[in-house]
């Protein structure tokens, strides 16, 4: 299929589409083509175009949405024509798909004849050269962030300010601030001229930009859309800037970005796109550097601000006198005239009269000093009085609501169990239909925003410190509340929860927060779970932060031996190994290991795992003689409790054969490493991280066996695995890069070997730091490779910081020091430098004597080694 990958088609169908997808293959033979309906990684591999047959299954499916992101992985846009989109039933293609063309089968499906020919149209190779057309060809459409772009209900009021943003981003490079306090209407006018002008941009996108974690996730939602996987990236961050910096740059229009709510002007700096993009910006701040265009907002004119008042309200009874009366009231605001529209548009039988008076009257007992105009806090509290009128519950859900994050909060924090609500909200929160009333209404009164694409409501920052300085009752016993709901909703962190877990984690810091040092157990199990989620990505100053304060609450309100203390040791102990500070992780796992011995009994699983784990923390202690007891003690219990096929088995065998292979007892440790593999595989399937991590390991194998060829495919399995489980950049995935590279390096595939260690290094860099152990295990075998191309002076740079990295890391008497050592020593030897690389081989030889066996085989090759260069020194002295 290689030699003529053209005429190669892969039909890509949803298994109800099969009927249809026949017809277009038989279609597509007739006229010369090669097709392939199965195999689709194959196809793939060979280069073969993809027509995808869009349909409402189609656009559910997992399997299809990895083989057409697959078909344009390196293309996103298309341009070299490799999907071919077919529309074959009713279907609305969303995310980047929206943004791609098709070829419309619907309104032709019951004339064959035609439809043929369109097919064959479509499928046509010049299509690669020139743009198609044709009356059934629909041309792409604006990727529009559907959650924030929409038109603006009666916009009013600011025509002026949208020419000057037409006029501002017109300019190559402009930056627009929209500027102005709270309510003004600031982000209603950025959609309002987003969505007026959405045809002349590839993409409009919204991204909340009050904190920088907000924003970095705005970014991920829209990369995902054109690089899979994007969002699972271990260095959000690191992902985000790949968005800002290349994502955008290849449009064939520009895109227009909407920070809304900087802060910070320096927030923004760091964000700004290099090319491709226009940028607008919502801020009260008014103060900006000289590319920055402000544009201010002022309250509405009072003749605006009452027609808005007549005509939002939909009231034929509010007269211009009512309307003025209410504009002066509330000072122009548009943020309070939206609430007294709807609050007037909601209850009819309410005069604007009688309106009018509860506004006064609220606005007599607003809060002073607060960070919201008194008009908002009048307003607010007029609609929500409405809104309990009419749904009883109303208020209480939207105090409730304003212990989470403003922007995208999920519905099922309002359906967790009743318990965990305060006892106000309870008969609500148990009642669907009472919980969707109040919802509902809510959002008719513009005090929540329901985005149905998500199941999430949105509240206004000024509506939400209101709402915070009306609750009833005690706000911390809330916040603990939301704390506790948040924990309720919050899964147990493993992969396959790892998107409920992000949709989840902004709220449960906001309710972290909004606790503080008032911490109940709720909040400590929610800061556990929180931690140990980031944990899982690799963001481990993140997980520690999260950790830290778990612990220490947990420990305060139960006993010091509880089983959730010993987690929160054993979770916290884990981040320090991740980050090389194995001293501080040692007491935390030997007090966890202590407590559950005492607590669970000493054959729970939990004892083996931590058992195996701390195992695995004293090799790099240089404490090798506890090591193998632990993990044969480990390997019983887990056979005993869980059968001999389960997956914590497994990650037992695979820790063990490590060791044994560092005893050089290859035999066992291959047959270890083999069964670890099949249970795997077995029981996680194919595709699950710890499969890849068996394959790495088992590569040493074949590595030492000089089976490359083999050797090969089993580490692009493993990196292609971990990639797709946990983004490009999890620190997971530089271990198996860095052995890719080494097998490329045997192979004389030096380019190659050099770029795949250099991305290895960039990503355990950027997530452990450029100081740790494991950057120094790449760095060493980029030495290696620059050895083999005769680069001495660089591999010398670059073993003298491995050396220094691990001095650090491990003390100066530990094996990977002496491993270290007898590197860099072998490379001066190279270099004829022979006086200097005897004491570095004499210095890691009595490293090795004081912590390994007589017979070890690194002491005889160690031993050996040192013999022969002294022998090479003798005879160069004798001539």
């Amino acid at each position: 299929m290689g030699e003529n990958s053209a005429k190669a088609l892969f039909v890509s169908r949803a298994a109800a589409d099969a009927e249809l997808a026949a017809v277009i293959g038989a279609t597509l033979r007739d006229a010369g083509y090669a097709v392939i309906v199965e195999r689709a990684h194959e196809a793939l591999a060979e280069d073969a175009r993809v027509v995808a047959l869009l349909s409402p299954d189609y656009l559910r499916s997992d399997l299809c949405q990895a083989e057409w992101q697959n078909a344009i992985a390196l293309d996103p846009l298309n341009t070299k024509s490799r999907l071919i989109l077919l529309r074959v039933a009713e279907c609305e293609p969303l995310g980047l798909l929206s943004g791609l063309a098709y070829w419309d089968l619907v309104p032709v499906r019951d004339n064959r004849p035609l439809l043929q020919d369109i097919v064959r149209e479509a499928v046509r190779e010049e299509r690669r050269e020139s743009a198609p057309a044709g009356t059934y060809w629909r041309a792409p459409r604006t990727i529009v962030d559907a959650e924030a772009i929409r038109p603006v209900s009666s916009f009013s009021g600011r025509e002026a300010q949208l020419n000057a943003l037409e006029r501002v981003l017109a300019r190559d490079g402009g930056i627009a601030a929209l500027c102005g306090l709270g309510g003004l209407g600031k982000s209603s006018l950025a959609r309002e001229y987003a969505w007026r002008n959405r045809e002349a941009y590839a993409v409009i996108w919204w991204l909340n930009a009050q904190t920088e974690d907000a924003l970095v996730e705005g970014l991920l939602r829209l990369g995902s859309i054109f690089v899979r996987g994007l969002d699972r990236h271990a260095d959000r961050r690191a992902a985000a800037q790949q968005v800002v910096r290349t994502v955008l740059g290849g449009l064939s229009k520009p895109a227009l970005l909407i920070f809304d709510n900087v802060e910070d002007e320096r927030v923004l700096r760091a964000w700004l796109p290099r090319a491709g993009a226009h940028v607008l910006v919502t801020s009260r701040n008014t103060a900006w550097s000289s590319d920055v265009t402000p544009i201010a907002l002022n309250v509405w004119p009072l003749d605006v601000a009452a027609d808005y008042v007549r005509s939002e309200s939909a009231r034929a009874d509010v007269t211009g006198d009512d309307a003025q009366a209410i504009a002066e009231t509330l000072g122009g605001l548009p943020l309070a005239l939206a609430h007294a529209a709807a609050a007037l548009r909601g209850r009819r039988m309410v005069s604007a009269q009688r309106y009018l008076q509860r506004v006064n009257d609220y606005l007599k007992s607003a809060p002073q000093h607060v960070e919201y105009p008194r008009s908002v806090f009048a307003t607010f509290s007029t609609a929500i009085a409405q809104a309990e009128h009419e749904a009883a519950g109303a208020a209480d859900l939207l105090c409730f609501a304003a212990a989470f994050a403003p922007d995208a909060i999920p519905s099922e924090l309002f359906e967790q169990p009743a318990d965990r609500y305060p006892q106000a909200l309870q008969p609500v929160v148990t009642d669907e239909l009472r919980r969707n009333e109040a919802l509902g209404v809510l959002d008719r009164f513009s005090l929540l925003a329901y985005a149905p694409a998500s199941h999430s409501y949105s509240v206004h920052r000024l509506v939400q410190l209101a709402a915070r300085d009306v609750v009833s009752g005690d706000a911390r016993a809330w916040a603990r509340c939301a704390a506790a709901v948040a924990e309720a909703a919050f899964p147990e962190p493993v992969l396959e929860t790892w998107p409920q877990c992000e949709r989840l984690l902004a709220h449960a810091r906001a309710a972290l927060s909004a606790v503080g040092k008032d911490a109940s157990l709720s909040a400590a199990r929610l800061s556990l779970r929180c931690g140990i989620y980031l944990l899982e990505r690799g963001d481990y100053g993140g997980a520690e932060a999260l950790l830290t304060p778990a612990l220490a609450t947990l420990e305060k309100l139960l006993r010091s031996d509880d089983a959730e203390v010993a987690r929160a040791l054993y979770e916290l102990a884990i981040v320090y190994t991740h980050e090389g500070r194995y001293a501080e992780a040692a007491p935390q796992m030997e007090r966890a290991l202590s407590i559950r011995e005492a607590v669970l009994g000493p054959e729970h699983p939990d004892v083996a795992k931590t058992l195996t784990d701390s195992a695995t923390m004293y090799h790099k202690l240089g404490r090798y003689d506890e090591e193998e007891p632990r993990y044969l003690r480990a390997l019983a219990i887990a056979e005993k409790a869980l059968g001999p096929e389960h997956a914590s088995v497994a990650a037992t065998l695979n820790d063990l054969a490590f060791f044994y292979d560092w005893q050089g007892r290859d035999a066992e440790a291959k047959s270890l490493q083999l069964r670890a593999l099949a249970i795997r595989e077995k029981v996680l399937g194919p595709d699950h991280p710890d499969v890849a991590l068996s394959l790495n390991n088992l590569g040493k194998f074949y590595f030492r066996e000089e089976r490359y060829a083999e050797l090969e495919p089993l580490m692009t399995r493993a990196v292609t695995i971990l990639e797709k489980a946990l983004g490009p950049d999890h620190p997971d995935i530089g271990h198996t890069l860095n052995n890719l590279a080494l097998v490329y390096g045997r192979m004389g595939r030096y380019d190659e070997a050099r770029a795949v260690a250099t991305r290895g290094l960039r990503i355990r860099e950027t997530a452990l730091g450029p100081e740790h152990a494991e950057v120094a295990v790449t760095l060493n075998s980029l030495a290696k490779l620059c050895e083999a191309q005769a680069r001495f002076e660089e591999a010398e740079s670059l073993h003298v910081r491995v050396l220094r990295i691990r001095e650090k890391a491990f003390g100066n008497d530990h094996t990977e020091v002496a491993a270290a050592l007898g590197d860099l020593a072998s490379l001066y030897e190279a270099q004829g430098r022979f006086d200097e690389a005897e004491p570095l081989l004499a210095r890691a030889l009595q490293i090795r004597e004081n912590v390994l066996d007589g017979d070890h085989p690194e002491l005889v090759a160690i031993r050996k080694s040192l013999a022969n260069l002294r022998a090479r020194m003798a005879y160069r002295s004798s001539t």
